[in-house]
């Protein structure tokens, strides 16, 4: 065991953790004896500390970092503690064989499991990632108890488990498989989710006696911490490809909310880092005061962790270095002035963003995904142009420049032509001026123009840009109807026969009378002439005397 510690120690020595992965205090007013795990509510905002040897549970505020109670009626030693991804309940294991219902947001048992038959529970209790069973390991029975999370019932046990002392179960982030570490025969047991069956083992394993487990929050990899080291398993195959070097005597793996580091607890030493991109061992926590780092849980912002430390009895706060973020999309990179824009954005160690930047101004409603490789947004409102995107974040800003651009609100012209012809709406950006159109045309009208108001009003400027939208109005003159004009005659009507029936005004002339002279219009109707127009006299005409 001694070879062990040492050879914990030697490898931390060659390389250096990152500065803030270290100890910044303990857990104040802890009154717990031997912490055996430590597990965070899924909303951060507490933490349950097992204590075996004081046989109670105590709650810790992880705002202020200090213990704010116990829960009551706890009955012997409590062993194993999960909660549902919802962070309503939770699963307590005491007494060896009591499997407690727990109310997260009163801290109170609520009742027990109905029909559990598992005994002694070590840290083995998980729920599925849609929250609709939980797995329970019995190191006693060495059995893997399947609770119906809807009832609050153990539904039965994982067929054809081979396991032996199972410590802890992790599912797989899609929740299609489950992983157990065996301790006693060092092995460790892949269950298939769907029909709570056991399909196999990790293939390869070398890692030992099998007391954590632990997937990255992709689901690409698994780390198994194991007697002999860290173990890395590839999940898509479940086959060991490596070992993290430098590490021994592993109890309890935890992965940072981001995926980029894994806090390792040691059965005596402190907390190792490693580095989950190149599987390396980067360091220990620096400033650790305790020995036996047997258990770690983060928050769920990954801006602290918290290690149960039996050997000293203590519990401590670690502040968490963490990767700077990264964006690596956005979608969609345009919308209106107006803001409203719900906006996607995605990349790496988003967890913990506090605020988004359009061109300096925040965005709102701001959500960041549980796996910190994406978030939303909505736009604020601002000017039209194109505008850097700043991502903020503890471990630091990302930047991308001209990622959004703000984009004038469409307006719409429109013309209303009074009855007249149709002239069609123009849709344009704020910010630009109509285009005058043909002119309209109606029927006994003259188009005077296009005008501010249907009536009154001023002729519309068709240089003016818009800002909003804008109707304009034809106004007309109607146009009287047109008359012949006659043209006066002296002459006489022309010979050569009568117009045509019905042709008017084919014939004028005057007739003699005496002392005067007028002019008249005959229309021809059925070859009679009839006068149309003029002053009609009757005038006696002289004729040649025939009868002389």
């Amino acid at each position: 065991m001694s070879i062990a510690i040492a050879t914990i120690f030697v490898a931390a020595s060659a390389a250096e953790a990152a500065p803030g992965d270290e100890q910044t205090g303990v857990v104040s007013g802890y009154t717990g004896q031997g912490p055996v795990q430590v597990a965070v509510t899924p909303d951060g905002s507490t933490a349950y500390v097992l204590n075996e040897d004081s046989n109670s549970v105590s709650i810790v505020n992880t705002g202020t970092d200090s213990q704010v109670g116990n829960m009551a009626g706890i009955v012997g030693s409590p062993e194993g503690i999960g909660f549902s991804p919802d962070g309503t309940k939770a699963y307590l294991s005491y007494g060896y064989n009591t499997l407690a219902v727990v109310d997260p947001a009163t801290n109170t048992q609520t009742g027990t499991v109905q029909g559990y038959t598992g005994f002694s529970s070590w840290n083995g209790i998980a729920f599925s990632p849609d929250g609709s069973k939980a797995y329970v390991a019995s190191t006693a029975t060495d059995t893997v108890s399947v609770i119906d999370t809807a009832t609050d019932t153990q539904s039965g046990l994982v067929a054809g488990y081979t396991g032996d002392h199972p410590r802890q179960i992790a599912f797989t982030p899609d929740g299609s498989k489950a992983y157990v570490a065996n301790e006693d025969n060092a092995s460790v047991s892949v269950i298939d989710v769907a029909t709570n069956t056991q399909t196999g083992v990790v293939t390869g394993y070398t890692g030992g006696d099998a007391r954590g487990v632990s997937f990255t929050p992709d689901g690409s990899k698994a780390y198994v911490a194991g007697l002999n080291g860290v173990s890395v398993v590839d999940v898509a195959t479940n086959t060991q490809t490596s070992v993290v070097a430098g590490t021994s005597d592993a109890f309890k793996v935890a992965f940072t909310p981001d995926g980029s580091k894994a806090y390792v607890g040691n059965n005596l030493s402190s907390p190792s880092i490693v580095d989950v991109a190149t599987n390396t061992l980067v360091g220990p926590v620096s400033n650790y005061t305790g020995y036996r780092s047997r258990s770690i849980a983060f928050t769920p912002d990954g801006s602290k962790a918290f290690v149960a430390d039996s050997g000293t009895n203590l519990v401590a706060v670690v502040s968490v270095s963490g990767t700077p973020a990264t964006i690596a999309t956005i979608s969609p990179t345009s919308g209106p002035i107006a803001g409203g824009t719900s906006v996607t954005i995605s990349g790496a160690a988003l967890l913990g963003t506090t605020g988004v930047d359009f061109g300096g101004v925040p965005g709102t409603n701001l959500v960041v995904d549980p796996s910190g490789t994406s978030l939303t947004v909505a736009t604020p409102a601002h000017a039209v142009g194109p505008v850097d995107v700043v991502v903020h974040n503890p471990n630091g800003d990302a930047t991308s420049t001209g990622a959004f651009t703000f984009l004038a609100a469409p307006v719409t012209m429109s013309f209303d032509s009074a009855g007249g012809s149709s002239v069609a709406p123009e849709s344009l950006s704020a910010g630009q001026a109509a285009t005058k159109p043909a002119d309209p045309t109606k029927n006994g009208y003259a188009f005077d123009g296009w005008f501010t108001a249907a009536t009154g009003g001023s002729v519309w400027d068709f240089s003016t840009v818009l800002s909003a939208d804008t109707t304009v109005y034809a106004q007309w003159t109607a146009v009287p109807a047109s008359t012949p004009t006659p043209t006066p005659s002296t002459g006489t009507p022309t010979s050569g026969g009568s117009p045509s029936s019905g042709d008017p005004s084919t014939v004028s002339g005057s007739l003699a009378h005496t002392g005067s002279t007028f002019p008249f219009w005959v229309l021809w109707v059925a070859g009679a002439a009839v006068v149309l127009g003029g002053a009609l006299v009757l005038a006696r005409r002289t004729r040649p005397n025939t009868d002389k």
